[in-house]
Formats: C-alpha cells, structure tokens, sequence
C-alpha cells in the first residue's frame, strides 16, 4: 500500500468516526452550552480527546489540502463550545457566590 492510499484510509476513517461519534456528540454540547448549561466532567474529557486526536492527525491533514476546510469547521465548532462553556461556568460562579450578611 503505497503513502497516498495510507493517508486516505486513515482519513477515512477519521470523517467515518467524526460523523458517527464525534460530530453528534459536539453538537449536543453545543446546544447545551447554549442554552446555558455548563459542561460535566464527562464533557469535558470528550473534548480533551477531541483536543489530543486533533494535535495528532494536524500534520495528516496538513498534507491534504481537500480536507482542511473541514476539520477547522471542526475545531472551529470545539472552540465556540469551549468558550461558551468557559462563559457559562463564569456566570454559574458568580450566582452562587456568598452572600454577605451585616452583622
């Protein structure tokens, strides 16, 4: 199996698991993090996998020129959640903070 072919299974096989698994599971966060809600703890190590896959797979992608439209829509779409979260935790921060009582 020559370079080329290598290349385009395992890219293949990266948009198959994105559609299957990865991008349904970002949108839920999406929506959720819109709607205000923050992230579990759950989330939040789906996105540091997303993260850590991501790093690696750059110099593959980086190779392809047809295919990097697509991931950074991706990571695009992992940043906009992870800075709506980060927003959403700030303001959970501030409504529960202590209440100062005068004595």
């Amino acid at each position: 199996m020559n370079k080329l072919s290598r290349d385009n299974c395992v890219i293949i096989a990266l948009i198959q698991r994105l559609y299957e698994s990865r991008l349904p599971r970002a949108i839920r966060l999406k929506v959720s993090v819109d709607e205000g809600e923050i992230l579990s703890s759950s989330d939040i190590s789906f996105i540091g996998r997303a993260h850590k896959e991501t790093q690696q797979i750059i110099p593959l992608i980086d190779k392809h020129p047809k295919y990097q439209s697509l991931f950074a829509d991706v990571i695009h779409l992992f940043h906009n959640i992870t800075e709506q979260a980060l927003d959403n935790e700030q303001k959970s921060t501030k409504s529960i903070s202590p209440t100062i009582y005068p004595r």
